[in-house]
């Protein structure tokens, strides 16, 4: 287990992209990128703060999003340790399972997706010429009364 010293992100401070999400976004390409490696040590929290010249809570909460995210884990007396990279999907399997691509962005195989979304995750907007309803308010009911058939 070895201790990573020397993170030395370039960060924006004029970008709209608040410092945190630059942090948490570097770390994490360089776990995915296999420059930081599984067992690797991330730096103190004020070590990290006083070498880049930003606050603790910063670094504190680009941290806890790659906690979040799986990338690394916390040990007592050992501090925040890589996690092995998460294993990517073979190429064209997103598209093979139904799973649209966003617009713009571009297939292993190197085709660019369309803009049609297949699945619409917006809050409140729901399909209801497709939603199951009758089978719905069955479940429901069956739920509510406790009439088990």
């Amino acid at each position: 287990m070895k201790s990573i010293v020397g993170l030395s992100p370039l960060l924006d401070r004029e970008s709209e992209v608040p410092i945190y999400k630059q942090l948490y976004q570097y770390i994490r390409r360089q776990i995915e990128s296999g420059r930081l490696k599984e067992n690797d040590r991330l730096p103190p929290i004020r070590q990290l703060s006083a070498h880049l010249l930003i606050g603790k809570n910063t670094v504190e909460t680009a941290y806890q999003q790659l906690l979040a995210e799986g990338y690394v884990q916390s040990k007592p007396r050992s501090g925040l340790l890589v996690l092995p990279v998460p294993v990517r999907p073979m190429a064209g399997r997103e598209e093979a399972a139904g799973i649209p691509l966003r617009s713009g962005e571009i297939a292993e195989g190197g085709a660019e997706a369309s803009s049609t979304a297949i699945v619409d995750f917006q809050y409140g907007d729901i399909a209801l010429e497709r939603f199951p309803l009758a089978a719905w308010k069955r479940c429901l009911t069956e739920a509510l009364t406790g009439d088990r058939r």
